[in-house]
């Protein structure tokens, strides 16, 4: 069983939870640990001053994009606020659905339809 390592937002981002750049040692932090072996508790320690951009590279990003397999079982949050939790489902639920479509589109563009590969006779006059 891997160790659990608690780290605390304001204590690797301070004041600065605002922007994606703002996230960036926090998505740094998890993404070393993670590398490591080591489990992850996420500490808000109850701040409800966070964004949708920094929760989405900070914590998000690991979750849509992980770089270890099981990066979503590893991670876990504690003292959470309830509008920060909401925020984070929303914003997790929006990107799922953004890259579904995304994904359905470039499957799509990259069908051929029967019109793309069948020429008539006639054509090559």
């Amino acid at each position: 069983m891997n160790n659990t390592v608690t780290i605390s937002i304001r204590q690797i981002c301070g004041a600065h939870t605002y922007t994606r750049a703002d996230a960036a040692p926090l998505y740094k932090k998890i993404e070393d640990l993670l590398l490591q072996g080591e489990d992850v508790a996420i500490d808000f320690e109850n701040r409800e001053v966070l964004s949708e951009s920094f929760l989405d590279e900070g914590i998000v990003e690991h979750f849509m994009h992980p770089r270890v397999d099981d990066a979503a079982k590893r991670i876990s949050m504690r003292n959470v606020s309830r509008h920060d939790k909401a925020l984070l489902l929303e914003i997790y639920d929006y990107r799922s659905k953004l890259e579904r479509k995304q994904a359905a589109q470039k499957k799509k563009k990259s069908l051929a339809s029967p019109a793309d590969v069948v020429r008539d006779v006639s054509d090559k006059k």
